[in-house]
């Protein structure tokens, strides 16, 4: 199974990953990251959510991968793909958290388990607060227990009106309704038939890492 079919007719964001190289070079590295962020300084949310971000593929990616949200360029697929521990859940995590800042009310992430899903939602909560939601009277987060594990399937936000990112377990991909962004982390772990499922009238992101075990 392979979700490469996808960029035919998808934007694919392809996160380099980070090798290390001279001090020279990474102090340039960062220096792009620095400018980026002053560039967006006064342009929210992603000024601040651009504040997470540790790398300038990270913050390229959340640029690009916002703009499409921010339009709710519905139909559009974004393609994110790197080696494992580069980020992406964490980038996953701040998209989301500018799609309810942008008003975005049904939101839906799919992954194998709940438990995949820890630094994403780690990262929603991160950059709600950056921006100033507060948990109990803007939000609220709902959460499973799963092998003896507390985590966190849902966040029910209520600040402006009423918002939901909510996890969904692949096999009931083809449930969802009125979906308008749609969040799959970890995608080539997914059969390719409930991948199918989730593209539809609405934005899709996918995620998935590109070598070792986990790899497309």
């Amino acid at each position: 199974d392979n979700i490469n079919i996808l960029p035919i007719f998808s934007k694919n964001l392809h996160v380099e990953k980070v090798h290390k190289h001279s001090i020279e070079d990474l102090t340039a590295s960062q220096l792009q990251l620095k400018q980026l962020c002053h560039s967006f300084n006064e342009i929210q949310p992603i000024g601040t959510l651009l504040g997470f971000c540790k790398t300038i593929d990270q913050a390229n990616t959340l640029c690009k991968s916002f703009e499409l949200v921010s339009h709710l360029n519905a139909h559009a697929v974004i393609s994110i793909t790197a080696a494992r521990g580069r980020g992406k859940s964490a980038i996953l995590g701040l998209i989301v958290s500018g799609a309810i800042a942008a008003g975005l009310s049904n939101i839906y992430v799919i992954a194998p388990g709940p438990e995949n899903l820890v630094t994403f939602f780690e990262f929603v909560r991160k950059g709600l607060i950056g921006l100033g939601y507060n948990e109990k009277s803007d939000y609220n987060l709902l959460t499973s227990v799963r092998d003896n594990q507390k985590l966190i399937t849902s966040i029910k936000i209520t600040r402006n009106h009423r918002q939901n990112v909510q996890y969904i377990f692949p096999k009931e991909a083809a449930s969802i309704h009125n979906a308008e962004l749609i969040v799959c982390d970890e995608a080539a772990a997914i059969p390719l038939p409930y991948v199918k499922k989730l593209v539809g009238s609405h934005l899709l992101i996918l995620s998935s890492t590109v070598n070792g075990y986990e790899g497309t």
